[in-house]
């Protein structure tokens, strides 16, 4: 079978440092990797050691040619490529993907850290492809990242670059005459960020019919569709009502819980909550799934199905709801004085 050659060799008691010149290197007519131990990311276990070949941009060929504690058979193994790479005591990955993004472009100035600062830690994590869901930079900026990277003219992961519109319709970062606001317009804006080189669109939980109109526009074109759905607007649209729109796919949480409120069709707020206060918004977000049904019961089944049934995808982005559980702890670990900058941490 052939897999998309996005790649990653981790070290197993092995420390190799890379010259800064060598970051570019390739794509090769052919390329072989040897004796590398394979996890193929269908849930099965390593194995190998295995010869992997590349031609071009896939994978051609994967031969396991030994017995981890026998020798190599020489002749067994695929004939020699235009560059080769020694992986004994490495394994192979396919790349991973972070499904939400902000790539922090040259005019962002929260950090001070140069943009090769961002991409080198999201490849020395293994990151390969990033769905970036609006840049600190204008979509014609984005859109060239991604052509620059593609042409291997910059060392970084892929980039896959949306264009986001506003819940008050809005464009962001994109030079778009006029408010999106009505049907026609909805259209003219999807048309006009496609023609720019956007590969998606991010909502944020605009109108029904505004959405309805988005993502039927969205799929002539071949856009993929993902939302933040505000819960300004969760009175009008869950997340189901979304999905079955067409919707591809949901960034965060917000939409989920309140698809299954078992005793009213709006979440109860407390008195006292601001939703343009994200502290507010991070601490109610576990009050609003009290509200909803619990896993198994038949409310979190018919919504499970219909999501299932869609081929719809949730990135949950879970990984700040963990971070702020305890962001004493987070905040004095040991490793900031070596990895994090001064104006990050400040």
């Amino acid at each position: 079978c052939f897999l998309s050659l996005t790649l990653l060799l981790l070290l197993s008691l092995v420390s190799i440092r890379l010259e800064a010149k060598n970051l570019g290197q390739g794509p090769f007519n052919r390329l072989v990797i040897r004796g590398v131990t394979i996890i193929d990311g269908t849930g099965g276990p390593p194995y190998g050691p295995s010869d992997v070949v590349v031609e071009g941009d896939r994978i051609t060929a994967i031969k396991i040619v030994s017995h981890p504690l026998e020798e190599i058979d020489q002749s067994n193994r695929p004939a020699s490529g235009e560059h080769e790479i020694d992986a004994h005591g490495m394994y192979l990955l396919p790349g991973f993907i972070d499904s939400h993004v902000h790539i922090p472009g040259p005019s962002s100035s929260k950090t001070g850290l140069s943009t090769a600062y961002y991409y080198y830690l999201n490849l020395a994590h293994g990151i390969t492809s990033v769905v970036d869901v609006v840049s600190s930079e204008d979509l014609a900026w984005t859109v060239s990242l991604s052509s620059r990277v593609r042409n291997n003219e910059v060392v970084a992961p892929r980039v896959f670059p949306y264009a986001r519109l506003s819940v008050d319709g809005y464009p962001v970062r994109f030079n778009f005459k006029g408010v999106v606001n009505t049907p026609n317009v909805a259209r003219e804006w999807v048309r006009a960020v496609a023609e720019a080189g956007a590969v998606g669109l991010k909502l944020r939980g605009n109108p029904p019919k505004i959405t309805e109109v988005i993502i039927d526009e969205a799929k002539k074109l071949g856009l993929k569709t993902t939302m933040h759905l505000e819960q300004r607007g969760i009175g009008m649209m869950n997340i189901v009502d979304s999905a079955r729109m067409g919707l591809d796919r949901q960034d965060h949480w917000y939409g989920l819980a309140e698809s299954m409120l078992t005793e009213q069709s709006i979440p109860y707020w407390a008195t006292d909550y601001i939703y343009n206060n994200e502290q507010d918004r991070w601490r109610d977000a576990g009050r609003v799934w009290q509200q909803a049904a619990k896993p198994g019961t038949s409310e979190w089944k018919t919504v499970m199905e219909d999501l299932l049934a869609r081929d719809f995808t949730i990135a949950p982005t879970s990984v700040f709801y963990d971070y702020l559980r305890d962001p004493m702890r987070r905040r004095q670990l040991e490793w900031h004085k070596d990895f994090s900058s001064p104006a990050l941490l400040k």
